[in-house]
């Protein structure tokens, strides 16, 4: 191997072509190793004075070129550029050229001090890395070796760690308040060095007083990210490891929000025969998120220690702040053994009681007091998002005393001796006063009855407050529905938004007393058999059973890993029932549990409504003031007949929530940005929108006209002859096919509205079909494709208070003919329909679709599901997608029969997305193709 090295590695020689020490140390090591007499790394440096003085230099760069091969080889991988390196490593991103598919390649560059645990720290991650198969781990493709050293390849995975979100969130914290930043959330000890933490003594104190909150979203976010690793961490546990290294930097976070756990160097095999790579009394791993048994040393250590470095983890990621902050390594380690963590709520208001016994639970310092699984915090985790009950229980307070005694030996016997003092006098006291005992007995039997009728009383009194409070959510949540419209005037008045918030905020305030009842309540109650929790789990496990068969059986090339977690989550959720003997108790229970339920959602209708209120006080200055030059300028070119003679001498004034964005140069109509329902758009060089998630609804000003509605195929010569006209499309029941006036001119979307759009109105997604749904080709669904899965009913309570509504039937077809009186506003040819529309088609057909539905053979639009709106091309009055995509429902009352509802769907053939065609449905009902393109009056 020596000679091997010098030949090839110039390094291994000095100037003058002597050994160097290099060569010297791998002659000598690879002899002694084949011996078995290897000394420590220490005894070669001590010896070899160039070797230490190279080692020690900080600063060393690796360069890739120097890999076996040419063009930074490491056998069939190909390197790519370097992703991040370390004390004894480099990260790459390569492809390996045998399948052409990107891995990380991780490559042990360092020989220095500590090789030997080195390399084995890194055989033994590889080793237990692939005995692994889990989602939520980094799994290892392959391992190999070469000059520059061994290395692992592993399933590269995109993304950020967890402690570059924690630092992101926290930077963005202090930009906020103004305050120094103490913990250094971006620095993850390996072992080598103390945490970086803040040695000035007002340094916690200032840490402690960064008080920020969250919103539920962003907190359940945090909880599903916690929850799924913890799912991941199990699937490790019950393989027979233990990480022994978990923390947010080992923590992969990809761009769709799923955890990835990374790095097993320090794993324990709990079922192998190899020896541990640590001893009695060794100490290794992160120290700020190391359990007390790590720090003591204990042998043994199980999946125990993870559930704490991860209850760790997620106070982090809650807090934006670790729950022991020391200036030196072994105070940190005092703190962690011996120190309550901090009350979780000092740092972030919005945590919840329940929450922070998850928290404490994770982070108990008594393994038998602690989640036993990571399954089982998993589990509490799924029931604070749930609203349900968690299985965890505080501390009793006589335990708390204890360990305060055990932790202040002195202080406790000096408070006992006081105690015992006490205790002698009041004896004492007590035998002088036995005489009156029975002389006041009579008198505190009548002062007793008195106490117990006013507590009563006080009951009767907190009961009719609690059903007050559910009749006060449910008029504040019948108030929200109603939709106040975005105007000034919205805010004011006893029916106003401001007094809402006001009465809203102070029924969530007293959510705490109900919380407090309900824990009472608890307390007094019989928990569910374990026969019945135990089938409850048999069912869930037969649900992830059958999930994972059906994938299988459908040959699927990859599982859908929301469903999966989603099943897993319900496998160790199962449910846990509170019974009462009395029935009373039982109905007050059941009340309170509706009751705080409802509060914690209701946060959610509060900050939209807070967010709505927010943004109609600054309308008129965002709408109407700042861009008054370009009002000006839009309606003067909008009344000028000569160069737009479609409006006819049009003027309008400023449109309040409204701001102009210029003509669309193919239509030649005025188009305008609802600025409450996102940002503006560009255009592209041919003056085209470009549609993102960011983009608010673009309305189009259409001008009044007159058109004949309806399609009929009795006359040939006569308007609006089409050939596959039905009865009801002639408008026979409301006096035929005629002409009709538009005559006053009306804003209507130039595209359906987007899941985007209407996730900021309601803080909800609805569609069947969204980000993250599995498509033919793997196309993915975006934030950019149309909502779907909304009812008539829905729009009607959705729109108003965006200031839109539905539009008429009539309003739809003129807008949607555009000028035009064929079937389709293409024309009267199938072949026109080609790139205009999205309708059930051979790709449909051939790709997932219905296979007993109707299809267009002869087109293929390259679509299972809607497509991104825009897509396709616009009418002449600039409208896209008015044929086919989704469903548009309309104002109409379709003669008794339900609702009107336009232009076809990606899932219907293209005679029913005719432009007389006319089609219904129930109020109430939503469909995975039913959507909505809103329309709003003209401010005249």
């Amino acid at each position: 191997m020596s000679e091997s090295a010098s030949e090839q590695d110039p390094q291994t020689k000095r100037d003058d072509g002597s050994a160097s020490d290099l060569q010297t140390f791998l002659e000598r090591y690879e002899t002694e190793r084949g011996t078995g007499s290897e000394r420590p790394m220490m005894a070669y440096m001590g010896e070899l004075q160039e070797l230490a003085r190279t080692w020690v230099s900080p600063g060393a760069e690796t360069v890739v070129s120097g890999a076996d091969g040419e063009g930074g080889l490491f056998g069939p991988y190909k390197v790519l550029k370097e992703l991040g390196r370390g004390g004894q490593g480099i990260v790459y991103l390569a492809e390996d050229q045998r399948l052409a598919r990107k891995v990380a390649l991780k490559v042990l560059t360092d020989l220095g001090p500590g090789a030997d645990y080195h390399l084995k720290r890194f055989r033994r991650e590889a080793e237990v890395a692939s005995r692994l198969e889990h989602p939520g781990i980094c799994s290892v493709l392959d391992t190999g070796s070469s000059k520059r050293g061994p290395y692992i390849v592993m399933r590269y995975v995109k993304g950020e760690s967890l402690s570059e979100r924690i630092a992101s969130s926290r930077a963005r914290l202090e930009e906020d308040d103004g305050s120094q930043t103490f913990v250094n959330f971006l620095s993850e000890d390996d072992g080598g060095e103390a945490p970086s933490i803040d040695t000035r003594p007002e340094a916690t104190e200032l840490l402690a007083s960064t008080r920020h909150s969250m919103s539920q979203q962003q907190i359940n976010d945090v909880l599903i990210l916690i929850e799924k690793t913890a799912l991941a961490l199990h699937a490790a546990h019950e393989a027979g490891i233990v990480h022994r290294d978990i923390k947010p930097g080992n923590i992969m976070v990809t761009p769709a929000a799923e955890p990835v756990i990374l790095d097993f160097g320090l794993a324990r095999d709990e079922e192998s025969n190899q020896p541990d790579l640590t001893q009695t009394g060794d100490v290794f791993g992160t120290p700020a998120y190391m359990s007390p048994e790590q720090i003591a040393g204990v042998r043994g250590i199980d999946r125990r220690t993870d559930v704490y470095s991860l209850g760790v983890s997620l106070y982090e990621c809650l807090t934006l702040a670790r729950p022991f902050a020391e200036p030196t390594r072994q105070r940190l380690y005092d703190a962690i053994v011996h120190q309550r963590p901090p009350d979780p709520r000092r740092f972030n208001e919005s945590i919840r009681g329940d929450l922070s016994i998850v928290l404490e639970t994770a982070m108990e310092k008594e393994l038998g007091r602690r989640y036993q699984t990571a399954a089982a915090l998993a589990e509490d985790l799924s029931r604070v998002r749930r609203r349900q009950p968690i299985n965890a229980r505080p501390v009793p307070r006589a335990v708390r005393v204890l360990r305060w005694a055990q932790r202040n030996p002195a202080l406790a016997t000096a408070v006992v001796g006081l105690f015992i003092s006490l205790a002698v006098g009041l004896a004492t006291s007590l035998s002088l006063l036995g005489d009156t005992r029975v002389a006041l007995g009579r008198e505190k039997d009548a002062v007793h009855e008195a106490v117990m009728q006013r507590d009563r009383a006080d009951q009767g009194l907190v009961e009719y407050e609690r059903l007050a409070d559910v009749k006060r959510l449910g008029a504040l949540l019948s108030r929200a529905d109603e939709s106040w419209p975005p105007v000034p005037s919205s805010l004011q008045g006893e029916q106003g938004m401001s007094r809402w918030l006001v009465g809203a905020d102070a029924l969530v305030a007293r959510r705490a007393r109900h919380v407090e009842a309900l824990c009472v309540l608890r307390r007094l109650a019989e928990p569910e058999p374990d026969a019945v929790l135990n089938e409850t789990r048999r069912a869930s496990q037969r649900r992830v059973e059958a999930a994972v068969a059906a994938a299988v059986a459908d040959e699927a090339e990859e599982l859908d890993r929301s469903e999966l977690v989603s099943a897993e989550s319900a496998l160790v959720a199962a449910p846990f029932v509170w019974s009462f003997q009395d029935s009373r108790k039982a109905w007050r229970y059941d009340v309170l549990s509706e009751l705080v339920a409802d509060l914690t959602a209701f946060e959610a209708t509060i900050e939209r409504v807070r967010a709505r209120a927010a943004f109609v006080e600054t309308v008129e200055e965002r709408t109407l003031v700042r861009p008054q030059d370009r009002w000006e300028e839009v309606i003067e070119a909008i009344a000028d007949e000569a160069d737009n003679p479609r409006y006819g001498g049009l003027r309008i004034k400023p449109q309040l929530g409204l701001v102009p964005i210029g003509m669309d140069p193919r239509s030649k109509l005025f188009e305008f940005v609802h600025v409450q329902t996102g940002r503006a758009p560009v255009r592209d060089a041919k003056g085209d929108i470009v549609v993102t998630a960011e983009t608010g609804i673009i309305l189009v000003l259409i001008p009044a006209g007159t058109f004949v509605v309806g399609a009929q195929k009795d006359d040939p010569q006569a308007a609006n002859f089409d050939e596959q006209a039905r009865p009801m499309d002639g408008w026979v029941k409301l006096g035929g096919v005629r002409e009709v006036t538009i005559h006053k001119p009306f804003f209507i979307s130039k595209y359906e509205v987007t899941q985007a759009q209407w996730l900021r109105a309601t803080g909800a997604n609805p569609s069947a079909v969204r980000p993250g749904t599995a498509t033919p080709f793997k196309r993915d669904v975006t934030l950019a494709h149309p909502v779907e899965f909304v009812s008539w009913k829905a729009c009607k309570r959705v729109l108003p208070s965006l200031g839109l509504g539905l539009p008429s039937e009539v309003q739809w077809e003129y807008a949607c003919r555009a000028d035009t009186d064929t079937p389709w506003w293409t024309g009267r040819a199938f072949e026109s329909l080609r790139g205009a529309c999205n309708v059930a088609d051979d790709f449909y057909h051939r790709n997932n679709g219905v296979p007993s539905h109707p299809y267009e053979s002869w087109l293929d639009d390259g679509r299972t599901y809607h497509a991104p709106v825009g897509s396709y091309r616009a009418n002449g009055f600039g409208l896209h997608d008015v044929i086919g995509n989704v469903w548009e429902w309309c104002e109409d009352d379709f003669h008794g029969r339900g609702r009107a509802a336009r232009g076809g769907s990606y899932r219907t053939i293209a005679a029913m997305g005719r432009s007389g065609s006319r089609n219904h449905g129930p109020e109430d009902a939503a469909t995975e193709d039913s959507g909505v393109r809103p329309v709003r009056a003209v401010d005249r």
